[in-house]
């Protein structure tokens, strides 16, 4: 069993290096468009399942806030944070990225995005401890879907990888047609992939031959 929303809300620091907890938020399906309603597609594609929002203030500094999506199962937290990738690195979680105030990482179910904008050095010291704490608490961790290891390795650029089984998400990464030409359904599953001097690579995974055969001949 992972950890759950209250188990998560209950565990995260009321005050860390002088920001102080000021407001607490859970959102599921039917609410999520009121906190972020120009990006809820992108989580909810991906079997989203509620969020914890968290807002930490301090005088002269800048508002963190952490949000931590729990997606529901492994392979869709994973999908949501390689879909804006820039980089290898493993300094939380099972993978992360830190860009100017912004750290995402995922772990297990979970998707997680901690924000302090505009960055200090302060704020960037407490938005990694508040990392190490959510990295802490969240015990499961979660296997690399098995299609990534099917991509072949050599000349394979990994920070490009795209997981993903909505067909909204191809053409976010390289557009084909507004038509779902592959049959994506929410039973498939696919990655995209960038290769040195070779171009793209598209992987999908269908529950049965038949799917597959209808996507190839449509």
């Amino acid at each position: 069993m992972h950890a759950s929303t209250d188990q998560l809300q209950k565990a995260l620091p009321g005050s860390l290096n002088g920001w102080e907890l000021q407001e607490t938020v859970i959102y599921d399906r039917n609410n999520l468009y009121d906190y972020i309603n120009g990006g809820a597609e992108l989580y909810l594609s991906f079997g989203f399942q509620n969020l914890l929002n968290l807002r930490y203030q301090k005088e002269g500094q800048p508002d963190i806030i952490v949000d931590i999506f729990n997606m529901g199962e492994s392979d869709r937290a994973f999908g949501v944070f390689t879909h804006s990738r820039e980089v290898i690195d493993s300094s939380f979680g099972q993978g992360s990225q830190y860009t100017a105030g912004l750290l995402l990482f995922w772990k297990g179910p979970f998707y997680i995005s901690i924000l302090a904008s505009p960055e200090t050095e302060f704020s960037r010291k407490t938005v990694f401890k508040l990392a190490d704490v959510i990295d802490e608490e969240l015990k499961e961790t979660g296997n690399i879907p098995v299609l990534i290891d099917r991509l072949p390795k050599e000349n394979l650029i990994a920070e490009s990888i795209r997981y993903f089984n909505h067909p909204l998400w191809i053409n976010t990464y390289y557009f084909l047609t507004e038509e779902n030409v592959f049959d994506l359904t929410e039973e498939t599953r696919a990655v995209l992939a960038r290769y040195r001097g070779t171009g793209l690579l598209l992987l999908i995974e269908y529950s049965y031959g038949s799917q597959a055969h209808e996507a190839l001949v449509n």
